[in-house]
């Protein structure tokens, strides 16, 4: 599903430009069916927007649930976790610093776009 105004393409240039402009990097858009997963490990801090289904984001140590259009941002996000809904959902995510280790995927997170150089 595309933003009401923007096509999908367009929401993440405009996604990756703002996350920029907060001091992220490596963004991604990621795409999840009904109660996949996708994890992260040594990451400083996390932003992201979900623009479908529902989400549930967080660490370790914190929980946050994020509905659809809802903007999250995570201080501590060692051990960071998206969960989605039982609609599925598309979440856009920037990592502040470098990973120590490969991204792990959840057993079917499918990756519909590349991270941004």
């Amino acid at each position: 599903m595309d933003h009401p105004i923007l096509s999908v393409h367009e929401f993440a240039d405009h996604f990756r430009r703002k996350a920029q402009d907060l001091g992220y990097d490596n963004c991604e858009l990621i795409d999840l069916n009904p109660h996949q997963s996708r994890h992260w490990f040594c990451i400083r801090a996390a932003f992201g927007f979900v623009i479908r289904g529902q989400a549930i984001i967080g660490t370790h140590l914190q929980r946050l649930t994020c509905s659809a259009a809802e903007e999250f941002e995570l201080s501590n996000a060692e051990g960071l976790c998206i969960v989605s809904g039982s609609e599925g959902a598309r979440v856009f995510i920037a990592r502040l610093g470098r990973l120590n280790n490969p991204l792990i995927y959840g057993a079917s997170a499918r990756m519909v776009d590349h991270a941004w150089g």
